[in-house]
C-alpha cells in the first residue's frame, strides 16, 4: 500500500488522461462541425491553461504552456516555411527532441517563484532567448552548427529503428534521456500535483513526436494534464495544511456537512504543547507536530485525519459509533506515547580558526543529547439523535476532550 500511495498514485491522474488517447482510432468519427479540433484545440487549450497559470501566479506552468506552443509551431508550422529544408528539418529534429525536453526538465527543477518576480522574469527571458535563437538558425543557417545538429558528426551507425521518427544523433539522444530521468527525479522529489503534472505533459509531448499523425491530440492531452496540476495544486494549497500535510478546517467544516447520520468524530490535542514548544524551540514543536500528524493519519477503522488548527486534529469516523472508534484511537495514543523523538543542540561554537575560514570540523554542527515523548489526549462523541447537528457533535467531543485533560491527560474519553 505504501508503494502504491507514493509511487503509482501521482501517477494516476496522467495516466488516465494519456489512456484517453487510446480512443484515436476513433477520430475520423467525429462530426464535421468539430474536425477543426485537431488543428485549434491545442490553442485553445494551451490558452485555458496559460491563463490558469496567470490568474494562480504559476510561472512553471506558464513557461511549460509556453513551451509546448512553441513545440506544436515547430511541428506544424515550420516545415511549411520557406528555406533550406534540410536546415528546417535539422533545427527542428535538436529543437524538438533534445531543447525542449531539456527546457521542461530545469522548469520542473526550478522553485516556484511566481510569473512577475526577478526569477521568473529571468527564466521567461531564458526560453524567449531560445526561440528566437532557433527562428534566427531558420532564416539565417549556420554551415557548422547545421552539420552537427543534422547528425552527421555523431550520427549512430546501423540503427535499429530507421522506420521510427527517432533523432539521429547521439547529443540529442543524451540530452533527451537526462531530460527524461530528470524529470522523473525531480516528480518524486518534490511530490507535488504540479510536478506530476510536468511529468505527466513531457509523456503525453513524447509520445506525440513518436506518433506523428496524432500530435495534436497528444499536446492536447498533456495541455490537459497542466491544467488538472493546477487545480489540484490550488485545491491542496486552500485545503492542505503546510506543515503537516493533513487536510485543514476548510477540509473539515466540508465533509460534516456531507455526514450522514452514523458517525463519529474525535479531537485530539497534544498535551502541554507550550511548554513543550517554549523548552524546546519552534522548529523542535513543528517537528513535534508533524510526527504527531503522520501517526493520527495511520489510523485505522476507515478514520480521516485533519489539522483543526494550532495542537489540535480531528478525525471522523463515517458509519461509525464512538464505542467502535475508542479502539482505533488508542492504538495512535499508544504510538505517540512510545515514539522517541532526537533532540539535537544548536550549533555548536566555531574555533576562531573556523570562523576566519567558514570551516568546521567533521560532526561538529549538531549532535544528539537527548530523546523526548509527547502524549495526546482525545475526546470522542457521536450523533445519537436525529436533530443533532455536526457542530453539536463537535461540541461534545470538545467537552470529551476538555475531560480527557481534566482528568490526568495521555487517554482517550468517550
Amino acid at each position: 500500500m505504501l508503494t502504491f500511495n507514493r509511487i503509482v498514485l501521482p501517477l494516476l491522474l496522467p495516466i488516465t488522461v494519456l489512456a484517453a488517447t487510446l480512443l484515436l482510432p476513433y477520430q475520423a468519427l467525429l462530426p464535421p462541425s468539430l474536425a477543426g479540433i485537431l488543428e485549434y484545440g491545442p490553442y485553445l487549450i494551451l490558452a485555458i491553461v496559460g491563463s490558469l497559470s496567470v490568474a494562480f501566479n504559476r510561472g512553471k506552468v506558464l513557461l511549460a504552456s509556453v513551451l509546448f506552443l512553441s513545440g506544436y509551431l515547430v511541428v506544424n508550422w515550420l516545415p511549411d516555411q520557406p528555406g533550406d529544408q534540410a536546415n528546417i528539418a535539422a533545427v527542428s529534429e535538436f529543437s524538438l527532441y533534445a531543447l525542449l525536453p531539456l527546457n521542461l526538465a530545469l522548469v520542473g527543477l526550478y522553485r516556484e517563484r511566481g510569473i512577475l518576480s526577478l526569477h521568473g522574469c529571468l527564466r521567461s527571458a531564458v526560453i524567449l532567448i531560445q526561440i528566437a535563437a532557433v527562428i534566427a538558425l531558420v532564416i539565417q543557417p549556420q554551415p557548422d552548427l547545421f552539420v552537427l545538429l543534422a547528425g552527421e558528426l555523431l550520427a549512430l551507425e546501423n540503427a535499429p529503428w530507421p522506420a521510427l521518427p527517432l533523432p539521429a544523433s547521439q547529443l540529442i539522444l543524451l540530452i533527451l534521456a537526462v531530460s527524461v530521468i530528470g524529470t522523473v527525479t525531480t516528480a518524486y522529489g518534490h511530490n507535488t500535483p504540479l510536478s506530476f503534472a510536468l511529468l505527466g505533459a513531457l509523456g503525453g509531448y513524447l509520445l506525440g513526436l513518436f506518433n506523428g499523425e496524432s500530435f495534436s491530440i497528444y499536446i492536447m492531452a498533456a495541455s490537459l494534464i497542466l491544467c488538472l496540476g493546477i487545480l489540484r495544486d490550488s485545491y491542496n494549497n486552500a485545503y492542505r495544511d503546510e506543515l503537516t500535510g493533513l487536510p485543514q478546517r476548510r477540509a473539515l467544516n466540508e465533509q460534516m456537512m456531507s455526514l450522514g447520520r452514523n458517525y463519529s468524530l474525535a479531537m485530539l490535542d497534544v498535551d502541554h504543547f507550550k511548554k513543550f514548544n517554549d523548552s524546546h524551540g519552534h522548529d523542535v514543536g513543528d517537528q513535534v507536530l508533524q510526527m504527531v500528524a503522520g501517526q493520527i493519519n495511520k489510523v485505522g477503522g476507515g478514520g480521516k485525519a485533519y489539522r483543526y488548527g494550532g495542537e489540535e486534529f480531528s478525525v471522523i469516523f463515517p458509519r461509525k459509533a464512538k464505542s467502535d472508534s475508542f479502539t482505533y484511537l488508542d492504538e495512535v495514543r499508544q504510538r505517540i506515547e512510545a515514539y522517541q523523538m532526537v533532540i539535537r543542540d544548536d550549533k555548536r561554537l566555531k574555533k576562531p580558526d573556523q570562523e576566519a575560514s567558514g570551516l568546521r570540523s567533521k560532526g561538529s554542527f549538531r549532535r544528539t543529547t537527548k530523546k523526548v515523548s509527547v502524549t495526546i489526549s482525545i475526546g470522542v462523541a457521536d450523533r445519537n439523535d436525529r436533530s443533532e447537528k455536526p457542530d453539536d457533535v463537535l461540541k461534545k467531543a470538545d467537552q470529551a476532550l476538555y475531560k480527557a485533560k481534566q482528568t490526568g491527560r495521555n487517554r482517550v474519553v468517550a
